[in-house]
């Protein structure tokens, strides 16, 4: 889920997750921090789901005229990404990122 001031991920091993979110960081995004914390799931889920995000104010620090990198554009242009069902444009490009992990790693 992505919130204002940040992106929230649920996964069960994110050593190899965030070593890779450093390592993959898109053009234009700024990892700042990165934290974690453990959780103990009542019942496991057993899908994935894109959840609205979170109100509050916003702190993304990327320029809206920005352009389009050619990550962002090889993504939009790959046939099973562009079913994503949320407008690309409103994405930043941090959110992109997770979510090819989070459609992966689970």
């Amino acid at each position: 889920m992505t919130a204002t001031a940040s992106v929230v991920r649920l996964l069960e091993e994110p050593s190899q997750f965030i070593a890779a979110l450093y390592q993959d960081c898109p053009p234009l995004a700024r990892i700042d921090s990165v934290e974690h914390t453990s959780l103990v799931w009542e019942r496991a889920p057993t899908d994935f789901a894109i959840r609205q995000s979170a109100g509050g104010s916003m702190n993304t620090q990327i320029v809206p005229d920005a352009a389009t990198c050619p990550a962002c554009l090889a993504e939009m242009n790959t046939p099973r990404r562009a079913a994503l069902p949320l407008s690309f444009h409103k994405l930043h490009p941090l959110w992109t990122t997770l979510h090819h992990y989070s459609c992966y790693a689970l």
